[in-house]
């Protein structure tokens, strides 16, 4: 199965070092993802925030992890494609992954921290279609680390949230709402909470 994953994620779970744990939880390998090599790559590079937070060698190395994932480089559909990219408030990586996904050779998943763009998607002209395809495949970063918790336990999942949100604001928003201190049953609500508030904002497309 085909995991295709927005570039937020890619950096949290690289940094936070919970790539190897989510894989295992999702039971796939990094064969299996695809992702937007320049736009991780460009981000890593040229960010602000993130270069503020770690130190070039972990930047690189999300840069070399995202090269020996798959790259999204299939032509999407042009109609399809211009309806997502002029729709308000889906971000231009986020309409990439979600054309990219009419290729799927079989069953897929998108794996997106980016609930703007799954909440504008369910509104925008001309994306009904889009929209009917991702029904039931999205994994949003909270439902991600809920199925950490359960991999690998509270641990490693706050201390790679905690330093994830140093530079990330996805994990941060996590971390966060969890309260401080952060403990395990905090965070397992607070992630339900969040799950829920999700699934009311983007109709049937969480799974």
């Amino acid at each position: 199965m085909r995991h295709y994953v927005d570039t937020s994620v890619v950096i949290v779970l690289h940094v936070g070092d919970l790539w190897r744990a989510t894989l295992q939880a999702l039971g796939t390998s990094i064969s299996h993802l695809w992702l937007l090599q320049g736009e991780v790559c460009s981000l890593c590079a040229h960010d602000s925030e993130l270069e503020s937070a770690y130190d070039r060698a972990t930047l690189a190395g999300a840069a070399r992890f995202a090269h020996t994932a798959q790259p999204v480089c299939d032509a999407p559909d042009p109609e399809e494609h211009a309806y997502l990219t002029n729709a308000d408030r889906i971000d231009g990586g986020e309409a990439a992954l979600f054309a990219a996904t009419k290729s799927a050779p079989g069953d897929f998943r998108l794996l997106t921290a980016d609930v703007n763009s799954l909440q504008a998607l369910t509104t925008a002209a001309g994306c009904v279609g889009v929209e009917k395809r991702l029904e039931g495949r999205v994994l949003v970063l909270e439902q991600i680390v809920e199925r950490l918790l359960a991999r690998v336990g509270m641990e490693p999942v706050a201390a790679g949230l905690r330093e994830a949100g140093r530079g990330c604001g996805a994990a941060r928003l996590i971390v966060t709402k969890a309260g401080d201190p952060m403990t395990e049953a905090g965070l397992k609500a607070a992630l339900s909470r969040r799950i829920e508030e999700i699934r009311r904002q983007t109709g049937r497309l969480l799974a």
